[in-house]
């Protein structure tokens, strides 16, 4: 599958990096350095690469905790990490300000429940879900989303 995102986390969860697969569904990440890290694949609500495949950790696993590592050695391609993505669900609607004037332009995070609640002042330290942004009709869909509960935040 194209355009799906591979998130690379150390053993503390930071993300520390991620790429996109290409046409034929292939990847590389670099500039890791040697250790054990944890791998996420997911889809991408942002056009025009919306896909709707649930997010999951290596090996068909659902969360961070459960995931298996990958050994990276300095100086040579780990090969074989590969994801088989099933179809996710999804959560939409239109934003609105307190008038009832339909907003464009509006970004949907979407997050967890799971996962620590967003520190939006400090936007490199917090992991998110999934990103959609309201359309000129003032819509989002936001996909790729397993079962669960999540938390919504709006930013304009």
């Amino acid at each position: 599958l194209e355009f799906m995102f591979v998130s690379v986390f150390d053993a503390s969860g930071d993300q520390l990096g991620g790429t996109l697969t290409n046409a034929d569904g292939d990847y590389q990440v670099t500039g890791i350095p040697a250790g054990d890290y944890r791998l996420r694949f997911s889809s991408i609500s942002l056009a025009p690469f919306v896909s709707n495949f649930a997010y999951e950790f290596y090996n068909d696993k659902a969360t961070l905790a459960q995931s298996e590592t990958v050994l990276v050695e300095q100086g040579s391609d780990t090969p074989g990490i590969d994801a088989e993505m099933a179809p996710g669900g999804s959560i939409s609607g239109t934003i609105t300000d307190t008038s009832g004037t339909p907003l464009a332009d509006v970004c949907v995070l979407v997050q967890e429940d799971s996962l620590p609640s967003l520190d939006l002042s400090a936007p490199a330290n917090f992991a998110i879900t999934d990103i959609a942004i309201t359309d000129a009709t003032c819509n989002y869909t936001a996909g790729g989303l397993r079962t669960g509960s999540y938390r919504l935040y709006f930013v304009n």
